[in-house]
């Protein structure tokens, strides 16, 4: 009896997956990748307007107002399970509450809103302005009284010459004072040397 070729089942899928590759290699690909390419593009195109058109719903809704109604009418329910039917009433005064002035807001009657910030009585303000004026040119003058060793008066027949000695003696005086104040470079006064 003639013995079987071990590996006949194993060429036959060699056999099948070579042609198989040679299928594929001989398919039209240009033409299916240009049908699938204005395909692919008239399908964005698609979902990009049905997203944009959601998205714009979406960003006009009124969230905030959503969520207060929301959560006034679960507590009004809450509230009325219980049978608190007190709280109940407050929570509806103060829904009302907001949507009263949501309505002013949509109407257009949205300047009533800050007429409390409006300009009443300038004089108030101008009083308090000049206080703080006066205040000021007080402390100023108290200043220059207080430092009466400055001579701001031209003294000398040349009109440019007592400002210009008045700046040299600043000039030494805050050198001397800059040499009373300065302290040994060591950290040590010379007090605490001797000592």
């Amino acid at each position: 009896m003639p013995m079987q070729p071990r590996f006949s089942s194993m060429a036959l899928l060699i056999y099948s997956i070579g042609d198989l590759c040679v299928f594929i290699y001989n398919l039209p690909y240009r033409d299916f990748f240009e049908h699938s390419k204005t395909t692919m593009q008239k399908g964005y195109q698609v979902v990009a307007y049905i997203l944009s058109t959601i998205f714009q719903f979406l960003y006009r809704l009124n969230y905030k107002g959503f969520f207060y109604q929301s959560y006034y009418t679960v507590l009004t329910i809450g509230y009325i399970i219980c049978g608190n039917y007190t709280q109940v009433g407050q929570i509806l005064n103060r829904y009302e509450a907001q949507e009263a002035e949501e309505k002013k807001i949509y109407s257009g009657d949205f300047i009533s809103m800050f007429q409390h910030l409006k300009k009443t009585d300038g004089s108030i303000s101008r009083d308090i302005a000049d206080s703080i004026i006066r205040e000021i040119i007080e402390e100023v003058a108290s200043m220059c009284e207080s430092e009466s060793s400055l001579n701001m008066s031209c003294t000398t027949t040349s009109g440019y010459a007592g400002w210009e000695e008045e700046i040299e003696n600043l000039e030494k005086e805050g050198i001397r004072k800059g040499e009373i104040e300065k302290e040994d470079e060591s950290g040590y006064f010379e007090e605490e040397i001797l000592e």
